[in-house]
């Protein structure tokens, strides 16, 4: 994302490009636009890469942040109104530059400047009240009522898989196939969250795999679904289940409760919020044929070398593990989960050690990275922990 700052007296306004050809990226600048603008106090004038692309995320609207249309924006220094002038910069280069960091304000996300915010700290303590715009909205609500989720309990469901980029004439690497998983291992959660009165929607791209079960909306391969009605689910869930892929910064974005499964990444996919859990894909030493502990993976021989080619193999969770993390999950949006265990709480200082590590502070390279206030599931932290305190 760039960024720019721009002044007039006491009066500020906050111009971002979001990356909108990546939607995992453009969620996340959206989450950073709000964010600067509302610490900043500014209005925001978002300016996309691609305008076309992901219309419904890029026109998202906030609570204390006011919008500024980009199109009136440049329509007016097109007519070359003085007052535009005084700002410094001529708006047409600005908008459609967004020059890099300078003292000005001005910068892109690869600076990780955020005028000295720390986001993910900032996401931890709060979500953003986020809502589609009023044109989004309305459009979405009949298609909604004609499939039964205007007055449903949605849990919203994603899980990655190696057709969409395909479908761009993209192959994955190997760190992509192994964030790839198999819709059918979480039909017994599924079943599970039906059984207790939630209507399980399920997001994606029509290239996935279909699925048919009671009660579940497979949203991803349904003609005319569109990402609009995405949104709207997943701003109505009771959480999300979301995998190693774009749509997991759903929860950044939104504060909605999220649980992450076959997780490949320690580090930028922990729970950020109390009440989210994460549970890791397993993954095997194909030197030794040993599964790594959770200790284990947070060394630096793993960290380093685990995208390898046939260094480690990511093996999926299973059925169990998947429904383990899902009740757990239930329990606690509605309100039945007790503390965090004490497997759990070793889980999440393993994760603060490693980062204070040696090796863990040179790949922050002197930017802190918070890790979230969330936790391991219950179930996973109790299989996993072995040697987890000082691995």
């Amino acid at each position: 994302m760039q960024y720019a700052l721009l002044t007039a007296g006491s009066r500020r306004m906050l111009v971002t490009r979001p990356d909108t050809h990546a939607y995992g990226n453009a969620i996340l600048n959206m989450a950073w636009s709000f964010r600067l603008a509302r610490e900043l106090e500014a209005a925001l004038c978002v300016a996309p890469l691609a305008p076309e692309r992901l219309a419904a995320l890029t026109t998202l609207e906030c609570d204390g942040v006011r919008r500024v249309d980009a199109g009136a924006v440049m329509a007016r220094a097109a007519r070359g109104m003085a007052r535009l002038s005084r700002l410094g910069w001529p708006w047409p280069r600005v908008v459609g530059t967004l020059a890099e960091l300078g003292p000005q304000g001005r910068g892109s996300d690869s600076d990780r400047g955020y005028f000295g915010l720390d986001f993910r700290h900032l996401a931890a303590a709060s979500g953003l009240p986020v809502r589609l715009s009023s044109r989004e909205a309305e459009a979405v609500a009949p298609v909604a009522e004609r499939l039964g989720l205007l007055d449903a309990r949605i849990v919203t469901l994603h899980v990655r898989e190696a057709g969409h980029a395909a479908a761009r004439g993209v192959q994955d690497r190997d760190k992509d196939t192994a964030r790839n998983a198999r819709i059918g291992t979480y039909r017994d959660a599924v079943d599970w969250l039906v059984a207790r009165g939630y209507r399980v929607v399920r997001i994606g791209d029509p290239t996935m795999t279909p699925v048919a079960r009671p009660g579940l909306v497979d949203l991803a391969t349904t003609p005319g679904r569109t990402l609009a009605l995405e949104l709207w689910c997943v701003l109505r869930s009771a959480f999300l289940v979301a995998s190693d892929s774009g749509p997991f910064n759903l929860s950044v974005l939104t504060g909605v409760p999220s649980l992450g499964v076959n997780i490949t990444h320690l580090l930028g996919a922990y729970p950020l919020r109390s009440h989210d859990r994460m549970i890791l894909k397993h993954v095997t030493d194909t030197g030794t044929g040993r599964r790594l502990s959770l200790g284990e993976m947070l060394t630096p021989g793993h960290m380093k070398f685990r995208w390898a080619p046939g260094r480690f193999h990511f093996e999926d969770n299973t059925p169990g593990e998947i429904l383990a993390a899902v009740e757990e999950m239930a329990e606690i949006v509605e309100g039945r989960a007790g503390s965090p265990s004490a497997d759990q709480q070793r889980g999440r200082q393993a994760i603060v050690d490693f980062l204070d590590g040696d090796w863990g502070r040179r790949k922050q390279k002197g930017a802190p990275f918070y890790p979230g206030d969330g936790f391991f599931g219950a179930a996973f932290a109790a299989a996993s922990l072995g040697g987890a305190a000082h691995g």
